[in-house]
């Protein structure tokens, strides 16, 4: 039989559901000086043929054990819990008024092993030693003595240095945030319905939140306040108080003027720097509408350009002559729309012919949209090509290398390859030594097996060192089935030059390294 578990003075953190099961001749289970945050019922050896003492003193306890339960322990159980950080919250008010209901706190009963409890006292043994850790106001407090009949504190989801106090006959949380020195928005708020009171802070927005559309009351006034997101506006349909006196607002969203505040009562919008503009108008007729209910309505002015003062009542867009402004940002947008159209349709065209563009402003005058940095080798390009097509090379090396004011050293294998060396190696020595390979590719460059390893050997070397770079000229109407699958898939992907094509030697020319 164990009578007994003492598991004090270690690191415990938590309790698996059920632990104690099946010890029924349990009478004391000591818990004391670890690092529990609850205890609940599950936790518990539910079951003991007799009275049970549990010591959960000096954990880390925020509630006090079976809170989860309602504070509702099997009846042969004495619990101690004292000197534990204890979150004296709205949480801990079942607990409190039905202590207080017990009028006088008798000692245990001492009969039979079965003797149960029928008082809250007579199980919590020590409640009168439980302390308030939080909220600040209660630190030290002892929890009993406690006074929540009408209202109680509320500390998670309170934001940081915020007193946060639930109302019971409303339900409604009131969260006070005044003079904190806030220059935002806080983040979260506690969950129900909320009533906040941001005044005397420096908050330049107002931003959305997901906690407005939970919102009874705001209060923002004494602030620095400029702007409100219009996203915020519908998320504010359930307040009935709204205060944003005293701030920078020169507008609001035009939203307000068509959301139904069926819920607001009371809005306050004096001590503001309202501008007197055509998009403002619409609030001079919202104000009219909304009288009994903006309270300060009568009061607000407004400044125009010229810094004279209106009052919303007087304005209107004939004053301010917001058809000819209206007239003059018509045609502006007009005039805009379709220069933009001009603008796109150019550059789509632009896009479309982007490598077109660039060959172009190359050769004619000599600009590089893109730079390229390019090795100084032996060569400036090296050609591979069929002897079917060495007349067409012969024009192009003739070309590049005396008809232009910028001489290229090109390399041809019939009178730059080494004689005596093997072709294999002549033709990967012309590849490193070159900064471009051009490909003149035809039906005939693809049945020859030495123009494919040409090709091959090229791809691979580009691959890996990211030179040389590739440049392929296409002298006929190609049957690509007759091409191997990389040369095919380089068609596929990448721009080659058509020998037929208009500016086929400025598309060369532009793919050649720059001298």
């Amino acid at each position: 039989m164990c009578g007994a578990v003492d598991l004090s003075y270690n690191l415990i953190e938590w309790i698996e559901r059920h632990a104690f099961q099946g010890m029924t001749q349990l009478r004391n289970l000591i818990l004391s000086n670890n690092k529990l945050k609850e205890f609940e019922v599950i936790h518990a050896p539910v079951g003991s043929m007799f009275n049970l003492r549990i010591s959960l003193e000096k954990n880390q306890l925020e509630y006090p054990p079976y809170r989860k339960s309602n504070y509702e322990p099997p009846q042969l159980f004495e619990t101690i819990a004292g000197r534990n950080p204890f979150i004296c919250d709205c949480t801990v008010k079942t607990l409190i008024d039905r202590l207080k209901e017990e009028a006088d706190i008798p000692t245990p009963a001492t009969g039979p092993l079965t003797t149960t409890y029928s008082k809250l006292s007579q199980i919590f043994i020590d409640a009168w030693s439980y302390k308030c850790d939080s909220p600040k106001a209660l630190i030290y407090r002892q929890l009993t003595k406690l006074n929540m009949s009408s209202e109680c504190p509320i500390v998670k989801n309170c934001p940081f240095d915020c007193v946060c106090t639930k109302y019971l006959s409303t339900a409604i949380t009131l969260v006070d945030c005044s003079s904190r020195a806030l220059t935002q928005l806080p983040q979260h708020m506690p969950y129900n319905s909320i009533a906040i009171d941001l005044s005397n802070n420096s908050l330049a927005s107002l931003d959305v939140r997901n906690y407005l559309i939970r919102t009874t009351g705001l209060n923002v006034s004494h602030n620095q306040i400029s702007a409100l997101d219009p996203g915020i506006v519908p998320l504010l349909v359930n307040v009935n108080y709204l205060d944003l006196r005293n701030n920078q607002l020169s507008n609001l969203p035009s939203s307000f003027e068509d959301t139904l505040f069926d819920n607001l009562t009371s809005i306050f919008l004096s001590g503001n720097v309202w501008k007197c503009s055509c998009e403002n108008v619409w609030m001079s007729q919202w104000l009219n509408e909304n009288n009994y209910s903006v309270y300060d309505g009568s009061l607000l002015q407004c400044l125009n350009d010229a810094n004279e003062t209106f009052t919303f009542h007087e304005l209107n867009p004939d004053i301010l002559q917001c058809s000819s402004k209206t007239t003059s940002l018509a045609i502006l947008a007009i005039t805009l729309g379709i220069v933009a159209i001009i603008v796109l349709a150019i550059s789509l065209v632009v896009y479309k012919f982007r490598y077109e563009t660039r060959v172009l402003f190359y050769t004619r005058f000599k600009v590089r949209f893109i730079s390229e940095d390019v090795a100084n080798k032996q060569f400036d390009a090296f050609i591979s090509y069929s002897e079917q097509d060495r007349e067409f090379v012969k024009t192009v090396v003739n070309k590049l290398e005396n008809e232009l004011p910028l001489k290229y050293k090109i390399c041809i294998h019939d009178r730059d390859f080494t004689v005596g060396t093997p072709i294999a190696e002549n033709i990967s020595s012309a590849i490193n030594k070159s900064s471009v390979v051009i490909f003149v590719v035809s039906n005939h460059f693809s049945e020859s097996d030495w123009c494919s390893f040409e090709f091959q050997t090229s791809y691979q070397t580009m691959l890996v060192h990211k030179s040389p770079k590739l440049v392929i000229i296409k002298v006929d109407d190609l049957d690509e089935d007759k091409l191997d699958n990389d040369l095919r898939a380089y068609f596929r992907t990448k721009s080659f030059i058509d020998k037929n094509e208009g500016i086929f030697w400025d598309k060369l020319i532009y793919s050649l390294p720059p001298h």
